[in-house]
């Protein structure tokens, strides 16, 4: 196996995210006034720099604008507006001013880009005053509102959250509040909301770990989704594989490697340890049929684990308190 680490100097990517061969790494950095966003590209093979790193704060993504140009775009809100920013310079390539949405404060939780009817389309998840939340649509060559795409939520504590599009289904993290009569005080439940994205109906929606990112993907031809150690198909949420399950937490991603789809996870242990501290193990398995084992690739002395990502290459991303490394997988 071949290990690669980027050496830009920087050790608070934390969040990754993957498209056309472009790796967006995204962090804080410590100011005077607090933090600072910063976003980097990546090539997501070799991880050679593909320009310098530029300020972009919140939520961002990284997308392909239905007839804009073939190289991805990053999207990044600000207020009353959508930016794209060009990833190897953080340059602004358009602003796009929101239609009935001017004085929206461009904070929001979670972006994804996906197309509805071959138009670009942009779902937001925002968090609006009294715990009320909710995600809704925009066009992104228009900024106006896409009719009959939205819904709302009562939450606590929602911070950052992946929005997901995966085979025409939207993936939404939300929460349920209820009453215990135990504690006689409110809790929540946290969830996995599916949509269809072409015209916003609820589909389905299923209990998961609290504090999981949102992972779903089109692989080996049909939209499956990873929650809380198992992998479901979408949107009838047919369990497909179990993952297992250890304490600690567990990041994953799915793509396809020689053409069929897999599961690529870490498991983080440590028990006590601060989240600096835990090690942790990276798995894969294939998930083209039920008796495939699961595999752990060999990577020794790991540990910090923020963010991972792998790619149709064999290559797998993983973001740490060390830096940034692409592991090459010998399938």
């Amino acid at each position: 196996m071949e290990v690669t680490r980027s050496w830009d100097g920087f050790e608070r990517w934390t969040g990754l995210s993957t498209r056309n061969g472009v790796l967006l790494a995204q962090g804080h950095v410590g100011e005077e006034a607090g933090y600072a966003g910063r976003a980097r590209a990546f090539d997501a093979a070799t991880l050679e720099p593909l320009g310098p790193a530029f300020d972009v704060e919140g939520a961002a993504c990284l997308a392909s604008p239905v007839g804009l140009r073939s190289a991805p775009v990053v999207v990044h809100a600000v207020p009353g507006a959508l930016m794209l920013l060009d990833p190897r310079t953080g340059s602004p390539l358009r602003r796009v001013p929101l239609r009935g949405r001017e004085g929206w404060r461009g904070d929001p939780t979670g972006l994804v880009v996906g197309a509805v009817g071959g138009r670009s389309t942009v779902f937001v998840l925002d968090e609006e005053p009294g715990n009320e939340h909710a995600w809704w649509a925009v066009d992104l060559d228009t900024g106006a509102a896409v009719p009959g795409l939205g819904d709302g939520f009562r939450a606590h504590h929602l911070t950052r959250e992946r929005l997901v599009l995966a085979g025409g289904y939207l993936i939404v993290p939300v929460q349920r509040v209820r009453v215990d009569d135990f504690l006689m005080d409110e809790v929540e439940d946290a969830c996995r909301r599916v949509y269809r994205s072409s015209d916003g109906r609820r589909i389905a929606e299923i209990e998961c770990d609290g504090g999981e990112e949102t992972v779903a993907a089109v692989v080996g031809g049909r939209p499956l989704m990873v929650v809380s150690g198992r992998v479901y198909a979408l949107p009838g949420l047919e369990p497909v594989a179990g993952l297992g399950r250890v304490p600690g937490r567990t990041v994953s991603d799915l793509t396809e490697w020689a053409g069929l789809p897999v599961a690529v996870f870490a498991q983080e242990g440590g028990g006590h340890l601060t989240g600096g501290d835990r090690p942790f193990r990276l798995f894969f398995r294939f998930l083209d049929g039920p008796d495939r084992p699961t595999v752990e690739i060999p990577w020794t002395g790991a540990h910090g684990l923020h963010d991972m990502v792998a790619t149709a290459d064999g290559t797998v991303v993983v973001s740490t308190v060390e830096g940034v490394h692409a592991l090459r997988v010998d399938l």
